[in-house]
């Protein structure tokens, strides 16, 4: 096994923030089934899904142009490298202080 697979896991909360813009938004109210004002965990094992086929996915966008899967967001790989790297860099901190 590898340091990497030994290593403690460690709980952190990873937070991100997106912004939307669309020209006509005012018109074809586009975002009108995203909730800005509400916070939301997703699992980091799940798939952030955006697109128009509410069935699969969790955040819809209302516009026949956008594909049924528009795109989605690994959240979980990109945290489990955050807190590793997070990890490494207090181990290295401590030898040197």
């Amino acid at each position: 096994m590898t340091s990497f697979e030994e290593a403690e896991t460690e709980e952190t909360v990873t937070c991100l923030h997106m912004t939307f813009y669309h020209p006509c938004q005012e018109d074809k109210m586009m975002f009108r089934c995203l909730n800005f004002c509400k916070r939301e965990q997703v699992r980091a094992d799940e798939m952030a899904k955006f697109g128009r086929d509410s069935n699969v996915c969790h955040y819809n966008f209302m516009d026949a142009r956008v594909s049924r899967i528009h795109f989605s967001l690994a959240l979980g790989f990109l945290s489990s490298i955050l807190a590793c790297l997070k990890s490494t860099l207090e181990r290295i901190r401590t030898k040197h202080t």
